[in-house]
């Protein structure tokens, strides 16, 4: 749009140029209404969008789940924030998933971001976003939904041998399910071992460190916290 400029501005230009008549104030004005223009022409311009250049973007679309009506509410990114297993950049890559939503409502958007901590733990909820999205928080300011380190779309995906979904564990008794529960853990312990990774690098001090790692990358000086 560099050079562009509507008849009616280039006349007003030209009114200002020839008659010296019109104060600073009144090109300042002018200049505020050719803004305010473009800026309605434009909605969800990459000023009210969070900066999301220090992510490995990926296809939404490919990967995800978005239901219709979310185009209509938000402006979606999908990225990967590369980070290490260990604190100061030791050990192998972790790339965690990360899924940015800009409300289209352009005071929403101005708000203070939030983050989404999502439950579990073992279950990612970035390739589901769009049911996330429907939470009024996600409406009322940036929202920011991520995998946890080695759940859901996030590299690497731990224990990849049990399911995500076990809809059957529900008629399982009490007793059956601390059976169940032991089984996985000894399973997913020895998958760890067997393929060299550290169990102490999962977990809530990893999860913070890397909230904190998002935070940065994203250039959010505050955010809020929303969790479950």
């Amino acid at each position: 749009l560099y050079g562009f400029k509507p008849k009616w501005a280039k006349a007003f230009s030209h009114r200002v140029q020839s008659s010296g008549k019109i104060s600073m104030r009144m090109q300042s004005i002018a200049a505020i209404l050719i803004a305010s223009f473009f800026a309605s022409i434009f909605p969800g311009s990459a000023s009210d969008v969070i900066d999301a250049s220090n992510l490995e973007s990926f296809n939404c679309e490919q990967k995800t789940y978005i239901e219709p009506s979310t185009s209509e509410k938000f402006h979606w990114q999908c990225g990967y924030l590369h980070t290490t297993e260990n604190a100061g950049g030791f050990g192998r890559e972790i790339k965690l998933a990360v899924i940015l939503l800009t409300p289209r409502d352009k005071n929403s958007a101005r708000s203070a971001p939030t983050v989404f901590i999502h439950g579990g733990p073992g279950i990612g909820i970035a390739k589901n976003w769009s049911y996330i999205a429907k939470l009024s928080a996600a409406a009322s300011g940036p929202f920011i939904i991520f995998d946890q380190r080695g759940v859901g779309l996030s590299v690497p995906w731990l224990c990849p041998f049990l399911e995500d979904d076990r809809p059957w564990l529900d008629t399982q008794s009490q007793a059956q399910l601390k059976k169940t529960a032991t089984s996985d853990v000894t399973k997913c312990l020895a998958w760890f071992q067997s393929n060299g990774f550290d169990p102490a690098a999962y977990g809530t001090q990893a999860t913070v460190r890397d909230m904190e790692a998002l935070r940065t990358a994203l250039k959010i000086d505050l955010w809020n916290v929303y969790g479950v």
